[in-house]
């Protein structure tokens, strides 16, 4: 597993935490959990710049900033990579389609292409 997923588990965990905190605020008779409500959403925050930079979201936010500037070098950068990997992978995937579903169903995409 990679860093951005257990960074991403975690700010799923922390907001699943501010959820039960909220809804069993008050649960136990005597006693109020205000201080959670401080805390959880301080560490929702900690868990997102975690998720920021383990999921390289500055990379892609860069990227997003060159293509709305028209930086035509990016995007015929990025035109190029999507196309080489949809060339080089198409057939892999295509396999792995034709096994998922048999044969008999290539024969039949086969045959309406025709």
């Amino acid at each position: 597993m990679s860093n951005c997923f257990y960074a991403i588990k975690g700010v799923i965990g922390s907001v699943d935490t501010l959820i039960y905190d909220a809804t069993h605020m008050n649960e136990y008779s005597g006693q109020y959990n205000w201080f959670n409500m401080i805390f959880d959403p301080l560490h929702i925050l900690g868990d997102t710049t975690v998720a920021y930079e383990m999921c390289n979201v500055y990379e892609d936010l860069d990227k997003l900033v060159g293509l709305l500037s028209l930086d035509w070098g990016l995007l015929s950068e990025q035109l190029t990579e999507i196309a080489m990997y949809m060339w080089l992978e198409a057939d892999k995937l295509l396999k792995e389609i034709q096994e998922a579903m048999g044969d008999d169903c290539m024969e039949e995409v086969i045959l309406l292409t025709n």
